[in-house]
């Protein structure tokens, strides 16, 4: 496992801001409201997970913003992590959202003609938030932009972490003091 950075969010938002930046595009950044100090993660995969979600996001969506919020719930032995992304883009139908999934499917022909992409991302993205335990999910309607949702299932620090003692197969994220700064709120 590689190492998880605190930073983890914005530093992946930071990837895309370019990008939505030469489209007029606000890309916000909104910060997980307190949180637990330590996370066992991988850090490779919660990265490709964002840079799939944002960046489908910034591709569809022509003017507005794309805003990504994070919040983490403990629950018994473990943490949800929960990112969401919304864009004001093009938006999706019933149908679109149904086949949006499956490996090399895209909302229709014409999104794939318009703005390109295999479509692999969603499917990857999927699969590795359910082998963090979680899911991914899409609420969106045609003309309104869309809001992604995945929520991943790490373990909870055990007291040997807390205590700044990582088990040798466990990499973690460490928070600051202050929540802005672990994922902070920023407008690019």
């Amino acid at each position: 496992m590689s190492q998880l950075h605190p930073e983890l969010v914005s530093a992946t938002a930071d990837t895309l801001a370019v990008a939505a930046r030469a489209k007029g595009l606000r890309l916000v950044v909104e910060p997980a409201p307190g949180g637990p100090d330590l996370l066992p993660g991988d850090a490779v995969r919660v990265r490709q997970i964002l840079l799939n979600l944002l960046g489908n996001a910034v591709k569809v969506t022509e003017a507005g913003e794309v805003r990504i919020a994070a919040a983490t719930r403990a629950e018994a032995e473990q943490v949800a992590v929960t990112l969401t992304v919304t864009d004001t883009g093009i938006g999706m139908t019933e149908t679109a959202m149904a086949r949006l999934f499956r490996p090399f499917a895209q909302a229709d022909s014409s999104t794939t003609r318009r703005y390109g992409g295999s479509g692999l991302g969603l499917s990857i993205t999927r699969r590795l938030a359910e082998l963090m335990g979680g899911s991914v999910t899409v609420e969106s309607a045609p003309g309104l932009g869309s809001r992604f949702t995945a929520t991943l299932r790490l373990p909870a620090a055990t007291e040997a972490i807390a205590a700044g003692k990582p088990a040798p197969t466990t990499t973690m994220a460490r928070s600051f003091p202050d929540p802005a700064c672990w994922w902070p709120r920023t407008t690019r």
